[in-house]
């Protein structure tokens, strides 16, 4: 009795061969069911005495009875005489013969076959053709040498009288013409003989592809159908006849199963992250789907025809669209923008352009530079107009060009005006500084100085004007001056030596009325040289003056000027006195003489016609809780802030006076206002802004009578 390689008596050989015939081989098939392919099976043993194997883990001596899964099998070579590993091949499929495949679709239709020998039998005789066109007229022929025919008989001639009856039968006329062809007979019901048939073709068509075979071959036993856990499998598995059902109890298949999620296209395509249709906040840009395409859409307002920037906005409440700002500081990267407002360098010299389109507090947003701001309401303007950056509101335009100290800001043309549909063409332009002109050197000036040209550094620099610098020429007389430019001698006007004096000495006399102030007259002295000769004879009395005549004056002398008559012709307000003694006879107006430079406050004065610049009225601040009376007399500047609900009562009415009004809610807000004698438009009172720490403006006119109110605008940050 041998042993075998694997500890076994082996009394007897595999199929009856005993250990002295050799040892025994034979494949060993083993099997395993899995969705996917296994690995190679290693291991697994034979005991030649039981004749029984112990296949690798997880692997059977059996295919499974009833697989859901495909089923895999490996094959190994069993030697009873080697005592090496079992080496198995890689695992394959197991599969039995599929269905025949489908009958593949009939091959083109082979080409025509030859044509046949010619038909011994005629056919039948065909229709006869249409008669063909006369040919063409030939030479005329030589001349005849027969007589022609007899030429036809002419017409008959008128019948004659009837003569006798002939005895004799006259000739037989000749035989009429033949009359029309009558009507085709009926079809013939008798078929005319077939022709031959042509010869059978020798080239047979191209015959079809044939259809793809079934797969593997074996023996299935049990067929099943495995799915996710959304559907629901019925009449798995067939063993023998059956049929398998997958069915699926939702509207739509998820999009993580494979499906859209949906029913509609629409919302088909905002599950899968498709693109539906979107659009920039100002309606610019439109990016649409259209089946499996893409339209873009772009208007003339987009950034594809004008410079935008993107902004960031800080302010702390939104910055709404058409809002002037300037760039006030940059965060990520980005520039932060604030309200430009034309009342300092500060917040008008780095304005930008106008909102685009809203931003809100901590958002990202963009400001036009250059171009078209669409969809404002423009209509308090007019087409072609230019506006300016506010000075009084900040984030506004004006129509009204700011002048110094207010910044000049070119902000944009009114392109259309219109309540909703109103566009402005966005194109800023800041104003300089005198001393940010590239040839000007004058920073910080100081009072009293001017800029005056230095050719030696070709520049515009400041300078303080004295009568030693920057001045050149002389002081005439006229303007103050002396007229010469060396001098000797003291005195309050001092002339060179020996002057040359021209009549009249005080210049040209003017007539006029001394109105207001003190007048003292001058003393006139003789030179202390020389003599005066015969000066009476140099003086002419005037109406109402005398003086007494001499014929010398002497350093001591005087010249007498007498008042015979009236020789003041006083202004308004000042008194004359009829005595010799010129110096009481004038006397001052009452009350304080206002000069060119002074400050003085005047009541109850009339202005006509006056030029007024940089004015400032009178603001007066107040609260009211219940009711108020305004008056002018605290100023034409009213600052009304509600601390309750409260009834204003109007000043007294009269022509031409008018105020602004400033009304205001507190912290709390939601204070109510009565207006009494206030005549509104349409006979309406205005809703007051409710909200706290908002703010209305207001200005009323009066006829004399009433008083009119006009609602300037509403809901302002205070």
């Amino acid at each position: 009795m041998a042993t075998s390689i694997y500890g076994s008596s082996e009394s007897v050989g595999l199929y009856g061969n005993t250990v002295n015939f050799g040892g025994t081989y034979f494949e060993w098939f083993v099997f395993q069911e899995s969705a996917t392919a296994p690995a190679t099976p290693t291991g697994g043993s034979w005991n030649f005495a039981t004749n029984v194997g112990t296949p690798p883990t997880g692997w059977t001596n059996a295919p499974p009875t009833n697989p859901t899964n495909t089923v895999w099998f490996s094959i190994s070579l069993v030697n009873s005489r080697s005592t090496a590993a079992l080496v198995w091949t890689a695992s394959a499929p197991l599969v039995k013969a599929g269905p025949t495949g489908p009958t593949g679709s009939a091959g083109p239709t082979g080409p025509t076959g030859a044509t046949g020998a010619a038909s011994t039998v005629a056919g039948p005789t065909g229709s006869v053709g249409p008669t063909g066109g006369a040919g063409s007229t030939g030479p005329t022929g030589a001349a005849s040498s027969v007589a022609g025919p007899t030429g036809s008989v002419g017409p008959t001639g008128p019948t004659g009288a009837a003569g006798t009856p002939s005895t004799v039968a006259g000739p037989t006329g000749p035989t009429g013409a033949v009359g029309i062809t009558g009507p085709t007979g009926a079809a013939s019901t008798v078929a005319g003989p077939t022709g031959p048939t042509g010869a059978v073709s020798t080239t047979p068509g191209p015959t079809g592809p044939t259809g793809a075979a079934g797969v593997g071959s074996g023996t299935v036993t049990s067929v099943g159908l495995s799915a996710p856990a959304l559907f629901t499998v019925s009449g798995s598995p067939v063993t023998s006849s059956g049929t398998l059902a997958l069915t699926y109890s939702g509207t739509a298949l998820p999009v993580a199963n494979g499906g859209t999620g949906a029913t509609t296209a629409g919302v088909a395509l905002t599950n899968l992250g498709a693109v539906g249709t979107i659009a920039s906040a100002d309606a610019s840009i439109i990016v649409t789907q259209v089946g499996s395409s893409v339209d873009l859409a772009v208007s003339q307002t987009s950034p594809a025809s004008v410079l935008v920037e993107q902004v960031r906005n800080t302010t702390g409440a939104t910055l709404t669209k058409g809002t002037a700002v300037y760039i006030s500081g940059a965060t990520g990267q980005i520039p932060t923008v604030s309200k430009a407002l034309a009342t300092s360098d500060a917040t008008s010299a780095q304005t930008l352009g106008l909102i685009t389109a809203d931003i809100a507090n901590n958002a990202n947003g963009f400001v036009t530079i250059i171009g078209l701001v669409a969809n404002l309401d423009t209509s308090t303007y007019t087409d072609g107009q230019q506006l300016y950056l506010s000075p009084i509101t900040a984030g506004t335009l004006t129509a009204t060009k700011p002048y110094a100290p207010q910044h000049l800001v070119y902000m944009a043309v009114v392109a259309h005006a219109h309540p909703t549909q109103g566009k402005l063409l966005v194109k800023v332009q800041n104003g300089y500084e005198l001393d940010e002109l590239h040839n000007v050197s004058a920073q910080a000036p100081t009072t009293g100085q001017t800029i005056v040209w230095n050719s030696a550094t070709s520049l515009w620099e400041k300078n303080t004007v004295s009568l030693t610098v920057g001045v050149n020429g002389t002081l005439p007389v006229l303007n103050g001056g002396t007229g010469v430019t060396t001098s000797t001698g003291t005195g309050d006007v001092v002339l060179s030596t020996s002057p040359t004096l021209v009549t009249p000495l005080l210049g040209t006399p003017t007539s006029g009325n001394f109105s207001s102030g003190t007048f003292t007259w001058p003393t006139f002295n003789q030179n202390t040289t020389g003599s005066a000769g015969s000066v009476a004879n140099a003086l002419t009395a005037g109406t109402g003056i005398s003086f007494s005549a001499g014929t010398t004056y002497n350093g001591s002398a005087a010249i007498t000027i007498n008042n015979s008559g009236v020789a003041v012709y006083p202004g308004a307000g000042i008194s004359v006195s009829t005595g010799s003694a010129w110096g009481t006879s004038l006397t001052a107006p009452s009350g304080a003489i206002v000069g060119t430079t002074d400050t003085q406050t005047l009541s109850g004065k009339t202005l006509t016609n006056p030029t007024i610049t940089n004015y400032t009225e009178t603001a007066f601040s107040a609260n009211s809780s219940t009711a108020i009376t305004l008056a002018l007399t605290n100023g034409t500047v009213q600052i009304i802030t509600l601390t309750g609900n409260a009834t204003i009562t109007m000043p007294t009415a009269g022509a031409g006076k008018s105020f602004i009004m400033f009304l205001r809610q507190d912290a709390t807000g939601s204070r109510t206002v009565t207006w009494s004698t206030v005549n509104w438009p349409g006979g309406t009172a205005p809703t007051i802004t409710s909200t706290a720490s908002k703010q209305d403006i207001y200005s009323f006119f009066s006829d004399g009578t009433s008083w009119y109110g006009v609602n300037v605008a509403q809901n302002y940050t205070q």
